[in-house]
C-alpha cells in the first residue's frame, strides 16, 4: 500500500470502481448485440443497473475532488493572508538589524582605531519584536514547515542578540563588540532565510545602492 500507484487507487476507490464498471458495461453491451431477445433483455437490465451505479460512483468522486480542490485553494488563500500580516513586521525587524549592524560596525572601527573602550548607547538599535506575528499562535502552523521553522529560529535569535546587546550598555571592549557583531550577523542570516522562504522578492532601498533596490535577503547576508 505504500507504492504511489496503490495509494492513488485506494484514494480514488470510487473512480476505480467506476472505471471497472465501465469496462464491464462495454463488454455486456457487446454481448447484448449477439444474444437472444430474452437474454438480451436480462443483460440490458443489468447494464442499466450498472450504469446507475457507475454514475453514482463518478458523482461521489467529482464531489470529493471538488472538496479537496476547494480545501487546497482555501489553504493557499489563508497562507497568503497570513504572510501579508507577517511580512511588514519582518521588514521592520530586518531594517532594525541593518541599522544595528551599521552602528556596531562603526563602534568596532572606533575601537580598533582608538583602543580601550567606547561608550555605546544601543537602546535605539536593540532587535525589534514581532508581537503580532508571534501572537498568532497556532495560525502560524498554516505556513509551510520550512517557513515556520525559519520564523521560530529568528525569534530565538532575536532574543539572544537583544540579551547580548544589553549586557554591555555602558562600555564595550573590543572583543565584546566583535562577539556582538557575530551574534548580530548570525541573526541577520536567519532573517535573510525568512525572506528567502516567505517573500523572496521583497526589496529594500539602501543609501548609496541602486535605485531599484536590493533584495532584503541579499542585503542582510551582505
Amino acid at each position: 500500500m505504500k507504492h504511489p500507484v496503490w495509494r492513488g487507487i485506494v484514494k480514488n476507490g470510487d473512480l476505480t470502481l467506476c472505471a471497472i464498471l465501465a469496462v464491464v458495461i462495454l463488454y455486456l453491451l457487446n454481448r447484448v448485440a449477439h444474444e437472444k431477445p430474452e437474454q438480451a433483455i436480462v443483460e440490458a437490465t443489468i447494464v442499466g443497473a450498472m450504469l446507475g451505479g457507475a454514475a453514482i460512483l463518478l458523482g461521489n468522486w467529482i464531489a470529493r475532488y471538488n472538496e479537496r480542490t476547494k480545501a487546497v485553494e482555501d489553504l493557499a488563500f489563508r497562507r497568503a493572508q497570513l504572510k501579508m500580516l507577517i511580512i511588514p513586521e519582518l521588514v521592520n525587524v530586518a531594517a532594525g538589524l541593518l541599522g544595528a549592524n551599521d552602528f556596531i560596525g562603526s563602534a568596532r572601527t572606533r575601537l580598533e582605531a582608538e583602543g580601550g573602550t567606547v561608550s555605546l548607547d544601543i537602546n535605539l538599535y536593540l532587535p525589534r519584536n514581532m508581537p503580532f506575528t508571534f501572537g498568532l499562535g497556532m495560525e502560524l502552523c498554516l505556513l509551510d514547515p520550512p517557513e515556520l521553522e525559519a520564523l521560530v529560529t529568528l525569534r530565538s535569535n532575536l532574543e539572544a542578540t537583544r540579551d547580548a546587546m544589553t549586557d554591555f550598555m555602558a562600555h564595550a571592549f573590543r572583543f565584546q563588540v566583535q562577539g556582538l557583531q557575530l551574534s548580530l550577523r548570525h541573526t541577520m542570516g536567519i532573517a535573510a532565510e525568512c525572506f528567502e522562504r516567505i517573500d523572496p522578492e521583497r526589496k529594500v532601498l539602501l543609501h548609496g545602492r541602486e535605485k531599484q533596490g536590493e533584495l532584503f535577503s541579499e542585503a542582510l547576508r551582505r
